[in-house]
């Protein structure tokens, strides 16, 4: 296989599954929004002022935890992109070039 051929196969490949990422991501931010929405719902709400300290704790805890999820799976998408497109071990520093330039391009955008 030519080089120049398979660049152009591993780039290709490699945005597929950034654009596969970055809709996950954006799953996964709205549902980091609506999480945030919930925590300042129950926070003003009038059955929040009337918990006693270990309710309250109890009711922040499990939508912190769900928040605290909910990154951990944006990260884990993000750090699985650099494994996700398997290429010939003589390609290694092309395709790690071709994979930060992707990357860092979608970051810039704010995409993922």
């Amino acid at each position: 296989m030519k080089a120049k051929d398979f660049l152009a196969k591993y780039t290709s490949a490699f945005s597929d599954e950034l654009e596969s990422a970055q809709r996950r991501v954006a799953d996964w931010q709205q549902v980091l929004i609506d999480l945030h929405t919930d925590r300042g719902s129950l926070l003003g709400s009038e059955e929040y002022s009337l918990m006693l300290g270990a309710e309250k704790r109890n009711a922040l805890g499990g939508i912190d935890n769900a928040i605290a999820d909910a990154r951990k799976h944006i990260q884990d998408i993000r750090d699985d992109l650099h494994t996700s497109v398997h290429y010939p071990k003589h390609f290694k520093y092309r395709t790690k070039r071709i994979r930060n330039r992707l990357i860092n391009q979608a970051i810039y955008m704010g995409l993922i």
